[in-house]
Order: structure tokens, then sequence, then C-alpha cells
């Protein structure tokens, strides 16, 4: 068997008061806290006097499908209520829902025109097989505490527009550009040069030396340094018997060229004279002046030493 639902009846017009705080969290979605109160007549109570204590949340459909905008004249905002509602002393829970239109005046008090339906059981009019439902339209004012607004975030890196470059600055780097290419190109052919070259090799009586022997100088020196007195000796301890050498001077391009040319002079004749003190005959000892076939101006302030043919 069917049933249909039974509200009471209320009788006329009443009054309605209403307060509320609220929040939004985001431009669309947001919640407030209320009380209500109501007077009004019924058939079986007469005059009552309703006090409804809820909280609602907002959903402002203006922002969620027009997108957020602070001076909109007109949002539209549905929304839930719950809470308990207090008739004449008696307690029991009620729902409702409602739109709230607010209509900005400035920025910081807008005007409002809220209309809602409150539906809770009887049981408070002493009709528990009815539902009350009272209708009520509230205008008033809102003021807006705090801040009043949203800021849109954004995460995209704005954009750098280079400056471009004049026609004499790109010449400039075009021209640098292909220098490095020469000179890279250059350093490829002197790496293949080196790596093609093969030491010569003497073996006598068990001994074997890679010959020549090449000794590094410091800047404007012609004393050998511990380490490269080393590496003579080295080389003066595997040399075969009774085997005489050839040591040939060198000095960079930097100063003076005839400073340069005794300078080189003067580094064979050192390095002379340690191999002839370790009992080894120099068949040729000869300046050579200014070199650059050693590369860099450092690997050209050398002394060669070699077996003499």
């Amino acid at each position: 068997m069917a049933t249909a639902t039974k509200f009471i009846k209320f009788d006329g017009y009443g009054i309605d008061l209403e307060g509320f705080v609220g929040k939004w969290f985001t431009p669309s979605v947001g919640a407030r806290l209320g009380w209500k109160g109501l007077k009004n007549k019924t058939e079986e109570l007469g005059k009552v006097t309703q006090q409804y204590i809820h909280a609602d949340a907002l959903w402002n459909i203006s922002n969620a499908f027009s997108g957020y905008k602070e001076t909109r004249f007109w949002d539209v905002i549905p929304y839930a209520s719950f809470g308990g509602l207090i008739v004449k002393d008696d307690y029991e829970w009620a729902g409702g829902v409602g739109i709230l239109n607010d209509f900005r005046l400035g920025g910081r008090v807008d005007l409002f025109v809220d209309v809602n339906v409150l539906i809770s059981k009887g049981k408070q009019y002493k009709r528990t097989d009815r539902f009350a439902a009272p209708f009520t339209a509230t205008a008033g004012l809102i003021f807006n505490l705090g801040k009043t607004g949203f800021y849109r975030h954004t995460s995209v890196t704005p954009v750098v527009v280079p400056v471009p470059f004049t026609t004499e600055q790109y010449n400039a780097l075009k021209a640098k550009v292909a220098a490095l290419e020469a000179e890279n190109a250059a350093l490829k052919d002197k790496i293949a040069q080196l790596e093609a070259r093969k030491p010569e090799v003497i073996v006598k009586e068990g001994k074997s030396i890679i010959t020549p022997a090449t000794l590094y100088f410091d800047f404007d020196k012609t004393t050998l340094s511990e380490r490269e007195k080393a590496h003579l000796e080295y080389f003066i301890n595997n040399l075969p018997e009774d085997a005489a050498v050839e040591i040939n001077g060198y000095a960079d391009k930097t100063g003076n060229a005839a400073y340069n040319e005794k300078l080189a002079q003067r580094r064979a004749d050192a390095v002379k004279a340690i191999v002839e003190k370790a009992g080894v005959k120099v068949a040729v000892c000869e300046g050579k002046g200014v070199t650059e076939a050693f590369g860099k101006a450092f690997k050209n302030r050398v002394a060669t030493v070699k077996v003499a043919e």
C-alpha cells in the first residue's frame, strides 16, 4: 500500500532572523556556521518559535563554471545545511537546502538574498506522522573581513626572449669559432705525428735504453732540478759500455734572440758536466738556440741526450 508524505501546515507568514560566520577555502568551495530564528503559527501548537543552529557547505557555481572574478556583481551559491532544531525546548536534527545570492556592493560589503527550505520530523509539532518544511527568504548584508580575494598561482617560468646579436657581434663570434676549430685541427695533427713517432731503442749486452732523453729546465735556468738529474742518471746507468753521447741544448723564443742562443749552449754545457763526471764520453755538445719543435714554450727549455752515431 502506497502512502503520501504529509507536511505540517504553517498558517500565514512569520519572522526570520539569521546570522552567519564563514570562510571561502577556494573561490568555489566554502563553509559557514549559522543561527536561524523563526516565528510562525501551526494548527497543533499555535504560535511557535524555532531556533536552528547549523553548518552549511557552500558551492559558488558562478566561480566554478565561469572562473573566479573578484569584481563580479552577482554570485549564485547553492548550499546544503545540517544542524539542530529547537522548538519550545524540544530538540531534533534537521537539514535543508538553499540558494545564496551574493550582490557585490564594494570590496568589504555585499548584499545577499538567501532562499531556503528546512526539513525536520514533525515530533516537535506533536505530529510524528508528518514533516515540517518551513520556507524562508532572508535579505541582509555580508561583511568581508581580512583577505577579500584570491590570487591566481602559476608555476610557469616566464620566457626570457634574448636580445638579437648585432652583425658585428655575430661576425666576431664566427671568427672566434673558426680560429678555435683551426687550433683544434692543428692539435689533432700534432697528436697524430707524435703517436706515429717510434722511439729509437738500442740493445747491447743485455742493456736497453730509449734515446734521446729529454731534460727540462725552468725559465731562464741552466741547472737541472733533482727530478731531471734522476732522469739523466737513469739514462747514464743504462748506456751501453763505451758509448759516447750527443748533447743538444735549446731555448724558447721568449726574450732576446742573442741571449737565448747563449742560454741554449749553457744548458748543453751543464748537462755535459754531469755526463762527463759520470765517466761517459761526450762526442757532441752544441747549443741549438731557439726552437719551437717541442710545442708550447716551456717544452722548448730543454737539452736532449742521445747515443752518438
